[in-house]
């Protein structure tokens, strides 16, 4: 304990003017001294292994590959020789030549190698040998590149020349026995005698035994030069294992010792500089939340925790003042509230009454409009009937002057009617009281009776009308009536609203599979851009519609809009003022008109 609280004073003297970013940064230096030591000391080892790894004789392994070479060789040597003397048709004399090389040069390839394991691949006698023969063929065949053979044990050159003479038996009798089986295939070419065939045939197949015999002895030998080397790489294999489990087990105790050792310091480090400042921090603001404004953190060091601490008391004093006077505050707001809550309830009751009396207005505006409608439609009807009878000469004949005031009359009378039906129809559709009587029908039909009853009007302002349509259209479901005030509506508006001489076009397209889409393109006046969001509303219209004709209610696309949505559709437009409009309406499709 009492060395514990030494190095806490001597850190303190020494380290006390640090903050706490220097203390992590001295910390954090200490780590990585550490760190530093057992990486090199990882280091170490392996440079231990490495250089014991380099004991394994580099010349084994050469030797090794090369009797491994060399016995791939003598087997594809074997290969080629029993290819040749396969050769029995003096017109595969080609091949047997082709197999009689192959034999050749891996002769010659062997015998370099022998030679390079006897003398050594840069030793002088090797380079000199044969007059240089076999060193020219090391360097020719690209056995350089491979390996490089060094001086060997005297065991293992005695075996090399031991497996040389072997060898040398083998060459010369696989030359023997090609040479014989040449001669034998030209005395077939020539057709000599049959005793010189049997004779010839005999003494290849001496030959060819006794290269047999000296292929197996020569084999052995390089197996066993193949032993004693893999014998010394396992032995020193096994030496570098065993240096490899050293080195881990040291480096293991080291790097554990090491990582303690860091851990520990890293623990104290943490627990007296972080741990527990922040502990009695949470102790405090613990007792701050419940209300004891009193609390004081003590202050140890002068860190950035120190300062941490000397701001949290002085928060903590600042709360406490402002806690007082903000209770203060509530407790006068809450009677403020009270008083405001009163005065909310009374306004309430006041807008519930407003509220009960305009709907009350309402109902009886709605009630005039009803009343007031169906006692102007019965003398305007009358109106209209009386003037029907003086025009049409019921009552005797008129002058022109007399004939067309009574027209204008008639026509001023209809607009009446027409104002009153839309009126009541805006009541009806407000009321919910809009009966519709749903029934599959064309939609070609009902454009072509509007049409039919526009067309003086069509004719009259020169309006080029364009009805495109395929050859088969669905019936729709739909009210006639009301389906007829609709197109009546739009296609009137395109032809009031178009100037002479433009161009009206109805357009009937699918759409969505079980929709059809009815559109009514115009290249009138348009709809101001400002004013495009009133146009379904009651009694609007346009500034520029109103310059051109002055009559109209402003109700037809607010019933149209209304009309369209209780067939389960829907109405828009798309306009650009002074270039016209497209107003387009969708309605469902009749598939099956038994159902």
């Amino acid at each position: 304990m009492d060395g514990r609280r030494q190095i806490e004073v001597y850190l303190k003297k020494y380290l006390g003017f640090l903050g706490l970013q220097g203390k992590l940064l001295v910390f954090l230096g200490f780590i990585g001294v550490m760190l530093v030591a057992l990486l090199l000391f990882n280091l170490y080892s392996l440079l231990l292994v490495a250089n014991f790894s380099k004991e394994i004789s580099e010349r084994d392994i050469a030797l090794a590959d090369a009797i491994q070479n060399s016995l791939l060789l003598i087997i594809e040597t074997n290969t080629a020789l029993g290819q040749a003397l396969a050769v029995r048709d003096p017109a595969d004399i080609i091949f047997f030549v082709e197999q009689k090389n192959k034999v050749f040069d891996s002769i010659i390839s062997i015998e370099s190698l022998l030679a390079a394991l006897t003398w050594g691949s840069e030793t002088e006698s090797f380079k000199n040998a044969n007059g240089g023969i076999h060193y020219n063929v090391w360097h020719e065949r690209q056995f350089s590149e491979r390996f490089v053979i060094f001086p060997p044990s005297s065991e293992q050159v005695q075996l090399a020349g031991v497996a040389s003479v072997y060898f040398g038996g083998f060459a010369n009798h696989a030359r023997k026995t090609l040479e014989a089986h040449e001669s034998y295939i030209k005395l077939i070419q020539n057709d000599t005698d049959s005793s010189l065939f049997s004779s010839a045939q005999s003494n290849v197949g001496t030959q060819y035994v006794l290269t047999l015999r000296f292929s197996k002895l020569t084999t052995e030998k390089f197996l066993s030069i193949v032993e004693g080397a893999n014998s010394a790489i396992s032995q020193k294999a096994s030496d570098i294992l065993n240096t490899q489990r050293l080195a881990i087990v040291n480096t293991s105790i080291i790097s554990i010792i090491g990582f303690i050792i860091i851990l520990s310091v890293g623990y104290i480090f943490t627990a007296k500089n972080i741990i527990a400042p922040i502990e009695s921090l949470t102790a405090a603001a613990t007792q701050i939340s419940k209300g004891d404004f009193s609390l004081r953190v003590p202050v140890e060091s002068e860190d950035e925790i120190g300062a941490l601490a000397n701001a949290f008391n002085a928060m903590t004093e600042s709360i406490g003042k402002q806690t007082s006077d903000i209770v203060e505050r509530l407790q006068h707001l809450v009677k403020e509230q009270d008083t405001s809550a009163k005065l909310l309830i009374r306004r309430d009751l006041d807008l519930r009454k407003a509220n009960e009396i305009l709907k009350k207005l309402d109902r009886q505006k709605s009630d005039f409009l009803s009343v007031a409608a169906h006692q102007l439609r019965t003398p305007l009807s009358a109106s209209k009937w009386a003037l029907r009878m003086v025009t049409d000469g019921d009552l005797g004949p008129l002058t022109i002057d007399q004939k067309t005031v009574l027209m204008k009359g008639y026509e001023s009378n209809e607009r009446m009617i027409k104002l009153v039906n839309e009126l009541l129809d805006v009541d009806r559709i407000a009321s919910g009281r809009y009966q519709y009587v749903f029934e599959p029908m064309s939609i070609i039909d009902q454009i072509d009776s509007v049409l039919v009853d526009l067309l003086p009007t069509i004719n009259k302002r020169n309006i080029k009308v364009v009805f495109n349509k395929d050859k088969e259209v669905p019936n729709i479901l739909a009210d006639s009536k009301k389906l007829r005030n609709v197109i009546q509506n739009l296609i009137d508006n395109a032809v009031k609203y178009t100037p002479p001489n433009g161009t009206v076009t109805i357009s009937l397209v699918p759409e969505g599979g079980n929709m059809l889409a009815v559109s009514i393109e115009d290249t009138g006046i348009g709809i101001p851009e400002d004013q495009q969001g009133q146009i379904f509303q009651k009694f609007f219209r346009g500034t520029n519609a109103r310059k051109l004709k002055t009559e109209g209610s402003g109700l037809g696309m607010y019933i149209a809009k209304e009309i369209i949505k209780m067939h389960k559709g829907r109405l828009w437009f798309e306009s650009e003022e002074d270039k016209g409009s497209t107003f387009t309406f969708t309605l469902p499709i009749v598939r099956d008109e038994n159902t």
